[in-house]
């Protein structure tokens, strides 16, 4: 039995054809979307998606943004374009002192605490030392002190030995003080003369008196003063010439 023929292209009926899908083409102009009409019991409805950003698919979903490092008592930067504040910068350019520098302030501060020490123990003792010096100041300044009579620390009999250094002589004399008096009593043994010594000014240590006496002896000047060791220095002098002697006397 021959074949049957096919039916030609003009025998097809449009109309025996069921609607399924509507692709719009993909043009320059057109929006970046597509659309498909889905098979629905009615032929106008469609459904619409958003297209899909090719370079995203390469980025991994769970990616976060860096945290950043956050300075304690500053806020964090607004933006990644802002710059860092001026008390950031500070804090970061601190930095921690060196084992070196530390050292050294170490050794500063005990070679000063050594110092202080060596010049107090060297000065102590001066100022102790300076202490008793107070009294023996007002000690001075009362026996500088000007009087108008013979002090106590005068009273009593002296005796010593005078020398003469022009004439290379020595001899012997006593004198006698009271206190409260303006006259004293010297007495040459050896001469045999006896004076009256008057008081013309004097202070508590030393006496200036002038000298009466009977010859062989001579008149003059007496400077009697009184020595730390408890002695008296008897200066006899005429004025007006280079006449004079003088000895240390003790008390009896």
């Amino acid at each position: 039995m021959p074949p049957e023929p096919e039916p030609s292209p003009t025998q097809l009926d449009p109309a025996a054809f069921e609607q399924t899908a509507a692709f719009d083409a993909v043009a320059p102009a057109a929006e970046p979307t597509a659309t498909f009409n889905v098979i629905s019991p009615s032929p106008d409805a469609t459904a619409t998606l958003d297209p899909v950003d090719p370079g995203a698919l390469h980025e991994p979903a769970d990616r976060t943004e860096p945290t950043p490092h956050i300075v304690p008592g500053l806020r964090p930067a607004q933006g990644d374009g802002e710059r860092p504040s001026k008390a950031a910068l500070a804090l970061g350019g601190l930095r921690r002192p060196s084992n070196h520098v530390l050292g050294v302030a170490l050794s500063l501060f005990i070679g000063v605490g050594v110092g202080i020490a060596i010049i107090a123990l060297v000065l102590w003792p001066q100022l102790k030392d300076d202490d008793p010096g107070a009294p023996t100041d007002q000690t001075n300044a009362s026996d500088n002190r000007p009087v108008t009579t013979i002090p106590p620390a005068f009273a009593g009999t002296w005796k010593g030995t005078v020398v003469n250094t022009n004439r290379n002589v020595s001899f012997p004399i006593q004198v006698t003080f009271e206190t409260g008096g303006t006259t004293a009593r010297a007495f040459y043994p050896r001469e045999k003369c006896s004076g009256t010594l008057t008081l013309s000014k004097g202070t508590e240590s030393s006496l200036n008196m002038a000298l009466a006496i009977p010859k062989p002896c001579t008149n003059g000047t007496v400077r009697i003063t009184r020595q730390p060791d408890g002695t008296l220095q008897y200066v006899w002098s005429r004025p007006g010439t280079p006449l004079g002697y003088a000895g240390k006397l003790s008390r009896n």
